[in-house]
């Protein structure tokens, strides 16, 4: 399973898309003979490959649907960064196939939560940083992203040294009027 989606993040970058549906579904079958917890992060890692334009968008009811079971399992299994990760996968199809900013903000947010009591959510939070960078950059419904961004200061110096924390919350500070705290911000994230 791991070296089906070594092999499929390969075809995306040589632009070898139709090779990137038949390296995934491979890794599925092989992932369904894993043990729950290294399934369930096989499958995650699989599944974000297909989150290109590209590939699986066109189809993305089933892609979300998929997404959404494995939000469900791990849950289930208490895998709280592997939660996160499928949350914030979520996301994305919500918000870049169907234009569903508040839902995004929410499974985001989401994924926030579920970090902050992981013990291992140091490892998994860039991220979901940089999405939250993105809904910055869009300048839409700021309020939710600078509460956003208020939520994510929770979760300390892990994310106070990420150039996407430091980008977005000078991005959020800028359209707050808050000049003093988006230059120190943009500043350290230059």
């Amino acid at each position: 399973a791991p070296a089906c989606t070594h092999a499929g993040a390969r075809c995306l970058r040589v632009l070898a898309y139709g090779q990137v549906e038949q390296f995934v579904e491979l890794g599925l079958r092989h992932a369904a003979r894993l043990a729950p917890l290294p399934a369930l992060r096989a499958e995650i890692d699989l599944m974000r490959l297909l989150l290109q334009p590209a590939l699986r968008l066109h189809s993305a009811d089933e892609l979300a649907d998929q997404i959404a079971d494995l939000c469900a399992r791990a849950q289930r299994e208490g895998a709280a960064a592997e939660l996160a990760d499928a949350l914030i996968m979520l996301g994305r199809v919500h918000h870049h196939v169907w234009g569903d900013l508040p839902r995004a903000r929410a499974l985001l947010a989401r994924a926030v939560a579920s970090l902050a009591g992981a013990e291992d959510g140091a490892a998994q939070i860039e991220p979901l940083l940089e999405s939250a960078r993105c809904l910055a950059w869009l300048e839409m419904d700021m309020p939710r992203t600078k509460a956003l961004f208020e939520n994510l200061a929770a979760v300390g110096p892990l994310a106070e040294r990420s150039v996407n924390y430091q980008w977005g919350l000078g991005l959020v500070s800028i359209w707050d009027g808050d000049t003093g705290t988006a230059r120190r911000a943009l500043a350290t994230a230059a």
